[in-house]
């Protein structure tokens, strides 16, 4: 029985190379019912059957460099969109844009002002 488990096991292997020792025991249970995972695991283990690791894409390093002073008024400047909702119902949609260098913040409502009015 051992034999011929080994047998179907690397067969399994083979075909199915991305297949672990927990899928190779799902395909098992049909042709023997009595083998529980941990000896299929053994058994893979023995074989000197793995699944190799996949490598991950090397991404980027980012070297943190930092943000650069504003020398001049209206040099730099940030957005962002800001939405909220009221208790009475509706949402606003904000972008809310600010200079850095004079510290000044506007803001224009984007939608729905007609829903804010009534």
């Amino acid at each position: 029985m051992t034999q011929e488990l080994c047998s179907k096991i690397i067969e399994i292997a083979h075909a199915r190379r991305r297949f672990g020792y927990r899928r190779i025991h799902d395909m098992l249970r049909p042709h023997f019912p009595g083998v529980n995972h941990k000896r299929v695991y053994r058994l893979c283990s023995a074989a000197n059957l793995a699944v190799r690791k996949r490598k991950k894409p090397e991404r980027a390093v980012n070297e943190g460099v930092s943000l650069q002073l504003a020398r001049t008024l209206k040099e730099v400047w940030s957005m962002d969109f800001v939405s909220d909702g009221l208790s009475t119902g509706p949402r606003i949609k904000f972008l809310t844009v600010l200079c850095a260098s004079l510290g000044l913040l506007h803001a224009q409502i984007e939608a729905q002002c007609e829903a804010l009015a009534a």
